[in-house]
């Protein structure tokens, strides 16, 4: 089963000649720059190049009876860019699943080459997700980190010319989906918040064995398995509702504060990095289902916020830079509404105003009749004369920046409410009008949320009684949601339209 990181390199039709290269730079401080030419007014947007042209031979492929028996691999991996040899071109890490992970040279002139074996990564058979290029340790070279399901957030150091050596282990046996780095602390040391999920889910064991006890008249799941909830890996994984269903709760994310020597210590939930709304450390730890995080400056002041997209009924988080490591949640007066299954996030100046906007995905069809055929209608309201909730929606939702740190939500507006099951949202300027694009991926290598196959399973299960390896095995009937990728071009900043296919985006 092929899903969803699967890479296709696509060539900017307006380029006249190849984006990378070593020659005719100009430095700045901080950087450099050259001149891209265009030729005339081409027709913007992309050309698929097969692998025959690029040498990237890499899919990320996963057996139908891993994912049967833990969905949450079909989650899928990521992709990492940058020069890690230093000679001027951008290079390609792309995460495999089951040790599938192979790292790129760029050789000029869209042509690539697997330089895993000798490039000293030791990635072993592990499930790799997430990842990043990045210096960590001042030395002028990138380094790359890796979450890993189970196999903990994995740094390895450059050596200079794209030859790495394994440095610390994180983040230990979570299962760590989006990492993201910025100097959160204003040390001049990055930092680092790795977005963890689960390694496992309830839903993949049907015959959880749960007990329950009232504790001061109130319904607490005392143990699971016959094991008390006191052991560390059930701390905060399942509560009781008032409606008497077990809630499954996602894992406690990791912040860590980054030291000199690509080294980095956790940062406690509870000692005060992070505040509440009322400026408040929390009382415990969150234990919520992260699939993205960003670090960006939202709101004009120099530091880095935190921006976590988390799945499921967690809430959204939205941390604003006190300044000196310590982050505060946003007001909900100031930030009114935000996805339910909150998939990815990008940000970008969408309408020109100078302010960033942020876009964050979910997994509403803008097809009606797939629509009615799934669990994705829900909505939610508040009781009259409560204000100051922050409620959630089953749909994309774009937050336009007011420039005094409140934000207006206009996804319906800007017809960007919906992109099917999304994934991953990208900002990107594909007409050189001088404003953001969006492409989006989309997809799933199984679609749990159709009511029809979710219906005639349960039937199956109502027949008669289903070992646990029967139940699993009904899943492999559920049908795959493909989905063509999504390419939304920017009319001067109010709304959108379609141009996947226009533009070579819409296979």
């Amino acid at each position: 089963m092929t899903i969803r990181w699967f890479l296709l390199l696509l060539g900017l039709s307006f380029l006249s000649r190849p984006l990378w290269g070593a020659d005719h730079w100009t430095p700045i401080p901080g950087g450099r720059w050259r001149d891209s030419s265009v030729q005339g007014r081409p027709q913007p947007g992309f050309q698929l190049l097969s692998p025959t042209v690029t040498g990237v031979r890499f899919t990320n492929s996963l057996p139908i009876e891993r994912y049967t028996t833990n969905q949450i691999y079909l989650n899928g991996s990521g992709v990492a860019a940058g020069d890690v040899d230093d000679d001027g071109r951008c290079d390609l890490f792309l995460a495999g699943l089951g040790g599938g992970s192979r790292l790129y040279r760029n050789l000029g002139d869209w042509k690539f080459a697997d330089i895993t074996a000798d490039s000293g990564l030791v990635l072993g058979n592990i499930d790799a997700t997430g990842a990043v290029f990045a210096d960590l340790d001042g030395n002028g070279s990138l380094d790359l980190i890796v979450n890993t399901i189970g196999a903990g957030t994995r740094l390895f150091l450059n050596e200079g010319h794209g030859h790495f050596r394994p440095g610390p282990v994180l983040n230990l046996d979570r299962g760590g989906m989006s990492l993201a780095l910025a100097d959160g602390d204003g040390d001049g040391i990055l930092d680092l918040y790795v977005a963890n999920y689960r390694q496992t889910t309830l839903r993949d064991h049907p015959r959880t064995n749960f007990r329950v006890n009232k504790v001061n008249g109130a319904l607490v799941i005392a143990a699971v398995d016959g094991r008390p909830t006191t052991e560390p890996d059930l701390v905060g994984r399942y509560s009781y509702s008032p409606s008497g269903t077990i809630i499954e709760h996602g894992e406690v994310h990791a912040y860590f504060r980054g030291r000199t020597n690509a080294t980095f210590e956790a940062v406690p939930w509870t000692g005060g990095a992070f505040l509440d709304q009322n400026g408040q450390p929390y009382p415990g730890e969150l234990h919520e289902w992260g699939l993205s995080v960003m670090f960006r400056d939202l709101n004009g002041d120099g530091l880095p916020d935190l921006y976590v997209c988390n799945d499921f009924d967690g809430p959204d988080r939205l941390w604003i830079n006190q300044g000196h490591g310590v982050f505060r949640e946003i007001s909900g007066l100031a930030w009114r509404n935000t996805s339910r299954f909150s998939m990815g996030i990008d940000v970008a100046d969408v309408n020109r105003d100078g302010i960033d906007d942020v876009l964050v995905l979910d997994m509403r069809s803008r097809d009606r009749a797939t629509r009615v055929s799934r669990m994705d209608k829900r909505m939610e309201s508040s009781p009259p004369g409560v204000f100051q909730s922050r409620l959630q929606f089953t749909r994309n939702t774009l937050q336009l920046g007011r420039g005094d740190g409140t934000f207006a939500e206009t996804a319906w507006y800007s017809g960007l409410e919906a992109s099917g099951w999304s994934w991953t949202a990208l900002f990107l300027d594909v007409d050189l009008d001088g404003y953001e694009d969006v492409l989006i991926t989309s997809g799933h290598g199984r679609d749990d949320m159709d009511l029809d196959s979710g219906q005639r399973q349960e039937a199956l299960r109502k027949g008669r009684k289903l070992t646990v390896a029967e139940q699993l095995a009904l899943r492999t009937n559920t049908p795959p949601l493909i989905q063509a990728k999504e390419l939304y071009r920017n009319r001067a900043g109010a709304r959108v339209e379609e141009g996947g296919k226009t533009w070579g985006f819409g296979d």
